[in-house]
């Protein structure tokens, strides 16, 4: 049996067992292997999106391949991305549980959204001035700021430094006027203030969640930008702990019982690395039986109004937040053609995403993309792919 179809048959079995409590699921997983490109090089631009993706992104702004869900996304970006705009960069940063003190609303809920939404702005319109405010974004933090610490700042770094990474590693390959005196200065606040956040002996005191999940994402996003397979290694193994502590075989995970907010934070950095690995040849997707899969299935019936079997407990928090669900369904449903009715009924619901944290704008990015490299040619996701 090919590989692609036992992974369709696998999750179509394993998904439905979730909720009709039939018994067992079939076995697909290969880990971690390699499924195009080298393990020693990189791919770039290396983000949510690969070289290919960027291409279809810019040609639909030209009229190709448009759809009025793509269309809507479009719209939207604009209408919430300002053409002018002032960075908040802030000389220190002292960040506590629940984002009090100086750095959260500054860092992730400002700078850390727009520079994304920016930088997106950029690739659909082609007008540099979007371009030039992500770079000034960037820059400004990496200039600007001396202090970053407190109690939550291990999480605070991996949302906003996560956003600022995916902007310069797009900026760096598709704008003539990214400049390397930006990228070294965004490279050496990293190292100095950010990483040494991102690796915190506190997150060795926390059970493996949503925390470590989102600087796994930001560790691999930053490897990309850095061109450094070390530090891609160390996060693909944080991705790895969280996924085999963090969820279960069905797809439920640890924080579904505290609320679904939280839930959707862990399962947002999962997919997304997951992305960011696959774009570099890697397949995470597969890992565990495409527990991830499950997971999203699980956890969108939650949003679609149903309590899966395995929640005996109230369920708090119920409410969508915008965390890789495109990004994980065009991969699923996209490339694999894995039927997945909770989560496309979800998103149907609630296109276009916006972009929250270090996530969203899945619907501009993601949506149709599969299917409309393959009809392009070279592979349903752009890629030279073996299975």
């Amino acid at each position: 049996m090919g590989f692609t179809k036992k992974i369709k048959d696998g999750l179509k079995h394993a998904v439905q067992e979730c909720f009709d409590g039939s018994a067992g699921y079939a076995a697909a997983g290969l880990g971690a292997a390699m499924h195009g490109g080298s393990r020693d090089t990189f791919a770039h631009p290396g983000t949510l999106m690969g070289p290919r993706e960027v291409e279809l992104l810019r040609s639909r702004t030209a009229g190709n391949n448009v759809n009025d869900e793509w269309a809507a996304a479009a719209a939207q970006l604009a209408q919430d991305t300002p053409k002018q705009y002032s960075p908040h960069a802030l000389k220190e940063a002292v960040i506590d549980f629940n984002g009090v003190g100086k750095g959260h609303d500054e860092l992730v809920e400002k700078d850390g959204k727009m520079v994304y939404m920016q930088t997106m702005m950029w690739l659909v319109s082609g007008d540099d001035k979007y371009a030039r405010n992500a770079a000034d974004i960037i820059w400004a933090w990496s200039t600007t700021n001396r202090v970053f610490k407190g109690q939550n700042a291990p999480l605070e770094a991996g949302w906003g430094v996560a956003s600022m990474a995916r902007s310069a590693e797009l900026l760096k390959h598709t704008w003539p006027g990214w400049n390397s005196v930006v990228e070294a200065a965004f490279l050496s606040w990293v190292d100095r203030l950010i990483m040494p956040e991102l690796r915190s002996e506190a997150l060795s005191r926390l059970p493996l969640g949503n925390w470590h999940s989102t600087i796994a994402e930001c560790k691999g996003q930053l490897a990309i930008l850095k061109g450094d397979r070390r530090l891609l290694d160390e996060a693909l193994s944080d991705w790895r702990r969280v996924m085999d502590a963090y969820l279960q075989p069905c797809g439920e995970c640890t924080e579904t019982k505290r609320d679904l907010y939280h839930s959707q934070f862990g399962l947002g950095g999962l997919i997304q690395l997951a992305e960011v690995a696959w774009q570099q040849g890697l397949d995470l997707y597969s890992y565990g039986d495409s527990k991830l899969c499950r997971a999203m299935e699980f956890h969108a019936a939650i949003t679609n109004g149903k309590q899966p079997r395995e929640c005996c407990y109230p369920l708090k928090g119920i409410g969508f937040l915008p965390c890789g669900w495109e990004v994980g369904w065009n991969h699923y449903a996209g490339r694999w053609g894995v039927s997945m009715p909770e989560t496309e009924a979800m998103l149907r619901a609630k296109r276009p995403e916006r972009y929250v944290f270090h996530w969203g704008l899945g619907t501009l990015s993601h949506y149709g993309s599969a299917q409309a490299l393959a009809a392009a040619g070279g592979g349903d996701d752009g890629n030279s792919q073996q299975r």
